[in-house]
């Protein structure tokens, strides 16, 4: 059975990440294309980054978003198609990256679980016997 995408492709997460879904889109999908690959610490510019850099200067930016979208897709059993990663891709960018992003955030961040107080043990003291 297949899942639903857990953020709306409507939503704005935070301005902050609308901006560089804007202005600076190649981080944005830099970002998020070494995160669903493993690597969390990954900087800012990086070799996605800089190949949809090159994709966007000659128009290819849909290709890539719509192939990164697809594998978003498969990765986390999300439904749908081709054809509406490419439309989406084509015709809103700024809202497939930010979906993107957000998406991946929420499923490889793992939730922090409340863990109840618990009173640490009194002290003691080591029995020393003169010698």
């Amino acid at each position: 059975m297949s899942e639903q995408w857990r953020n709306s492709f409507w939503a704005f997460p935070s301005c902050d990440l609308c901006c560089q879904s804007c202005f600076c889109p190649c981080i944005v999908f830099g970002r998020t294309y070494e995160r669903n690959n493993g690597n969390f610490e990954a900087g800012s510019c990086n070799v996605p980054c800089l190949g949809h850099a090159v994709a966007c200067s000659l128009g290819l930016h849909a290709v890539c978003l719509c192939l990164e979208r697809r594998n978003i897709r498969r990765q986390y059993n999300i439904e749908g198609g081709i054809c509406g990663d490419f439309w989406g891709s084509l015709c809103c960018m700024g809202n497939v990256l930010m979906q993107a992003e957000t998406e991946s955030i929420s499923r490889t961040t793992q939730p922090v679980t409340a863990q109840p107080y618990q009173t640490p043990g009194g002290m003691a003291y080591p029995n020393y016997a003169p010698q």
